[in-house]
């Protein structure tokens, strides 16, 4: 009697593919299982051979980020405050007051548990890029005169992407909420606000805490239409 047939696993009937898929699914746990073990390994001269290797399967998708477990606990609150420019009917433009668009979205995050979106972590990496931006252009503009316009347009270059998402996000909140009819512009103005201690919170008059700016953008074009 075959192997097969004592372990229960004859497929000499089964199609091939199903036969081609079971030894695939195999060989992948048995190399999954072969790095992990390599992976966890002490450091040696052998490991150091056969760690470009291992770390290229185990480290983009296995490789464990200890935040998911101890987070470390947040000790401000972001806000992304979008401003917009109106055309009035006689033709002035008028500055509108700024309103905040994160804590609307992270309330979705909350809501949607069956289809959460993650929304909130698209402008907060973009508040990162923006406060990295803002660092940049400040060496920039407080160095040298010499090629000083040159430097300019090529930080713009590199981050345009993370511009041009961020234009395109303001304008969709700005048309939502004031419609496309008369919008120019928008601005974006990234703060925090310290949170506010547990000690404080039960109290009738909670603590008004500071706002502080970390970066705002110039005034950008409106896009009209964004999702649609």
């Amino acid at each position: 009697m075959s192997i097969d047939r004592d372990l229960g696993l004859d497929f000499i009937g089964y199609p091939a593919w199903i036969r081609v898929f079971f030894c695939a699914i195999v060989s992948a746990l048995g190399l999954f299982g072969l790095c992990t073990v390599v992976f966890n390994l002490p450091e040696s001269t052998v490991k150091s051979r056969v760690s470009p290797v291992i770390n290229a399967v185990m480290e983009p998708w296995f490789d464990q980020d200890w935040h998911l477990f101890a987070p470390t606990p947040a000790t401000s609150n972001s806000q992304l405050m979008v401003s917009a420019q109106l055309r009035s009917s006689d033709g002035s433009i008028v500055e509108m007051p700024a309103f905040d668009v994160q804590e609307p979205l992270e309330d979705l995050a909350k809501t949607n548990h069956f289809l959460p979106t993650n929304l909130p972590m698209i402008t907060l990496a973009a508040r990162q890029q923006m406060s990295q931006y803002a660092r940049e252009l400040a060496d920039i503009m407080g160095g040298p005169p010499a090629g000083r316009d040159e430097m300019h347009a090529e930080l713009d270059h590199r981050y345009q992407d993370t511009l041009d998402q961020l234009r395109r996000f303001m304008s969709r909140c700005a048309q939502d909420r004031f419609g496309a009819a008369h919008i120019v512009a928008v601005r974006g103005t990234f703060t925090e606000t310290p949170v506010t201690p547990f000690s404080k919170r039960d109290e009738t008059n909670p603590p008004s805490l500071p706002t502080k700016t970390i970066v705002t953008t110039s005034w950008a074009p409106f896009v009209a239409d964004v999702g649609k």
